[in-house]
């Protein structure tokens, strides 16, 4: 992902996990990025430590939609998108 830039930091937000079970408070941290060349429709990102505690790496295959059509994140991933396309009006 080298061809992203930073834009602009959106915000840091706070989110308790424990509607999931976990005894933990997530520090996440939301950025408008830019594309200084096509990235590719799709690629692998590896959890080398997966959070269930199983052994071996996760693979995982993200891709790109757009903005309005962004499904529903789990875990309110998707909580700065408002935020992010109000901000691209403008």
């Amino acid at each position: 992902m080298k061809s992203l830039r930073i834009v602009r930091k959106l915000r840091v937000a706070k989110r308790d996990m424990s509607e999931f079970g976990l005894k933990a408070v997530h520090e996440r941290h939301y950025f408008h990025l830019t594309a200084t060349r096509f990235p590719g429709d799709s690629w692998i990102s590896y959890e080398d430590k997966p959070s269930d505690g199983t052994e071996g790496s996760i693979a995982f295959r993200f891709y790109w939609v757009p903005l309005g059509d962004v499904p529903p994140l789990a875990g309110e991933l998707d909580e700065m998108l408002p935020e992010l396309m109000q901000s691209l009006r403008k």
